[in-house]
C-alpha cells in the first residue's frame, strides 16, 4: 500500500510497479517509501524534461540549460539509493 505523504496523482503507478515487484519476488512492505520515492523522482524528471524540451523549442538556451540541470538532477536521482537524495 502507498505511503501517506505520496501524492494521490502517483497512487495508481505504485501499485501497479508495486504488483509486478511482488510477483518477481522483489518486493516487501519496507521497500514502500523507496518506490515512492522513485516515483516522485521521476514524475520530477519528467516535468523538467518537458520544460527542457519548450525552452529548447524556444531556442531559449538559458532556460533550456536551467531546466537541463533540474533534468538531470532528478534523472541522477532515480539511479541512485534514496539516502544519498537531498
Amino acid at each position: 500500500k502507498p505511503p501517506k505523504w505520496l501524492p494521490e496523482t502517483l497512487r495508481k503507478d505504485f501499485r501497479a510497479i508495486g504488483k509486478r515487484l511482488i510477483a518477481a519476488g522483489l518486493y516487501t512492505d519496507l521497500d514502500a517509501d523507496t518506490l515512492g520515492r522513485y516515483l516522485v523522482a521521476q514524475h520530477q524528471w519528467l516535468i523538467a524534461t518537458g520544460e527542457t524540451e519548450k525552452a529548447l523549442a524556444k531556442r531559449d538556451q538559458e532556460d533550456a540549460d536551467g531546466w537541463g540541470r533540474i533534468q538531470e538532477r532528478y534523472f541522477n536521482r532515480l539511479g541512485t539509493a534514496p539516502t544519498t537524495w537531498g
